[in-house]
């Protein structure tokens, strides 16, 4: 398992949220979503989202399980009035559990 493409940040850490892990609510066929947390400034997210995506294909292909990451560098994290999505972060904060 190894994928030629790479994401352009370095992950910091990262932590499932929503139903799978944060909530204990899954089925068989759930998805994980996973905030990963990016060191450095703030890239492009299509990119960045799209290199991670490959590597969870890679995952899903080995194990059978689908990861949904989501990109998120330290400074939106750090002011989450900044990001795109506010509320998605406070969500990530209150559902998620850092690995």
């Amino acid at each position: 398992m190894h994928s030629s493409r790479q994401p352009a940040a370095h992950s910091r850490s990262a932590a499932p949220f929503c139903s799978v892990a944060a909530r204990h609510d899954n089925s068989p066929d759930s998805d994980a979503d996973l905030a990963v947390f990016l060191k450095g400034e703030v890239g492009s997210f299509v990119p960045t989202k799209l290199a991670m995506a490959d590597i969870a294909y890679d995952v899903f292909l080995e194990k059978g399980v689908l990861i949904q990451p989501l990109p998120i560098w330290e400074q939106e994290w750090q002011h989450p009035e900044r990001y795109p999505n506010p509320r998605l972060l406070a969500n990530i904060r209150r559902d998620g559990i850092t690995l």
